[in-house]
């Protein structure tokens, strides 16, 4: 699968629950002038994608990419509100590193450094979520710091090649279509607008 199918998928299933920013982006056939993070922040954005997304019997975040994702996402798409949102996050997650532990984020085990998101997460609150829409939300968002990093770190996960045919085993002919399958096999089924058990 390539990146550019797996991000159509992820726009029309995702949509309505992305940034405006990050699907203009994703649907945007235009590549923005690259440009950067400061090395400090490049290493640190690095070690927060990477305890979003670990690696264990996959690749995690920094092996498919998911930094260089966040950064030009966050340089070139986001607009200068998201932009600042985003960095005085970074910042204030150096500023807990430094109080906490004396040393910065990318240099803080892999346990201090949940123990800094933690405190992150717990500071954004639960996902600003509208319920179910059928199209993107093309006003600005507002999400704290820590879920724009986690729906950057996922989207950027899940759109790469990597993320999208080993992670998600991405089978593209699953070669037999079963009509009639006995209830008893799946435990339940779908009418009107709810789901019975069998």
């Amino acid at each position: 699968m390539q990146r550019r199918d797996a991000i159509k998928i992820m726009v029309a299933v995702l949509g309505g629950s992305l940034s405006p920013s990050l699907v203009m982006a994703l649907e945007s056939e235009q590549k923005p002038i690259a440009s950067g993070f400061p090395s400090a922040l490049k290493q640190s954005v690095a070690a927060m994608a990477e305890r979003i997304i670990p690696t264990t019997d996959t690749p995690g975040a920094i092996a498919v990419g998911v930094p260089g994702f966040i950064e030009e996402i966050v340089l070139q798409w986001y607009t200068d509100n998201e932009r600042q949102i985003f960095l005085d996050g970074c910042e204030t997650v150096e500023s807990l590193s430094l109080q906490q532990f004396s040393v910065d984020f990318s240099e803080l085990s892999a346990e201090q450094q949940d123990r800094v998101l933690l405190q992150m997460e717990s500071k954004a609150g639960p996902p600003l979520t509208n319920g179910i829409a059928m199209g993107p939300n093309l006003e600005e968002s507002a999400a704290p710091f820590f879920h724009q990093l986690k729906q950057l770190s996922v989207v950027g996960y899940y759109t790469s090649e990597i993320g999208a045919t080993q992670e998600l085993r991405y089978d593209p002919m699953p070669m037999e279509y079963k009509g009639d399958v006995p209830l008893a096999d799946v435990g339940g089924s779908w009418f009107g607008n709810g789901f019975f058990e069998g």
